[in-house]
């Protein structure tokens, strides 16, 4: 520039980049998008730095599972992070949040050229099951249908009705042992129970002493 003029420099930084310092003739300056060099009297000279942008990623898991990676993490502009989520045994995962917001729940999320700070918390659920009981003629069973959390225990109570007994009980398509409950312990599936009552049937034994009959002699 000529003796007295003034001269200006524009400083843009890249995609995903910010200025973070501004040198002229060697002494830090203000840090700006222009800087204008007044009544020019001799050389000088203009240093601009930049640095890449980061954002935060905060991932967070509820109880019952885990997310990794984990916690705070600081990430470069443009860069992707894969997470991946691992339910607890016996829980599975029901529901993601990113940013707030439901997505899709999957085995993993990728949040892909990141320009923004985000967050991601992964929600577990128990397994669930049904036991599914019932009863034939002649008696009950309770309850009739339970639903029971993942590795939790389920009794079933079995009655039969007066002048009824319990004749079979069968466990999952397999017969067991008779009694009066049957307890499904650590369960991990679905189950069912049957119970089969038989009409209780009595003896009367008839005899005539001499000198006399009575019908219908013998037993029955």
């Amino acid at each position: 520039v000529a003796h007295g003029a003034s001269a200006t420099i524009h400083i843009a930084a890249d995609e995903c980049y910010h200025l973070t310092s501004l040198v002229v003739d060697g002494q830090s300056v203000e840090v700006s998008d222009t800087y204008t060099f007044t009544n020019v009297t001799e050389n000088h000279t203009l240093r601009a730095t930049f640095a890449v942008d980061q954002f935060t990623i905060s991932a967070i898991a509820s109880a019952n599972g885990s997310i990794s990676p984990t916690g705070n993490r600081i990430v470069n502009c443009g860069e992707s992070v894969v997470y991946t989520f691992t339910p607890n045994e016996g829980y599975y995962l029901s529901g993601l949040l990113v940013d707030g917001e439901n997505v899709a729940p999957s085995p993993t999320f990728t949040f892909e050229n990141i320009d923004s700070d985000h967050s991601i918390r992964p929600i577990f659920s128990v397994y669930r099951y049904q036991i599914t009981a019932s009863a034939g003629m002649g008696g009950t069973v309770t309850p009739v249908t339970t639903t029971i959390s993942h590795g939790s225990d389920a009794t079933v109570s079995i009655t039969p009705n007066d002048c009824y007994h319990l004749d079979s009980l069968i466990v999952d398509g397999q017969i067991v042992a008779l009694a009066d409950t049957y307890t499904f312990t650590n369960v991990t599936e679905n189950h069912t129970l049957r119970a089969v009552f038989g009409l209780d049937v009595f003896t009367i034994t008839a005899i005539s002493a001499a000198n006399g009959e009575i019908s219908r002699v013998g037993e029955r």
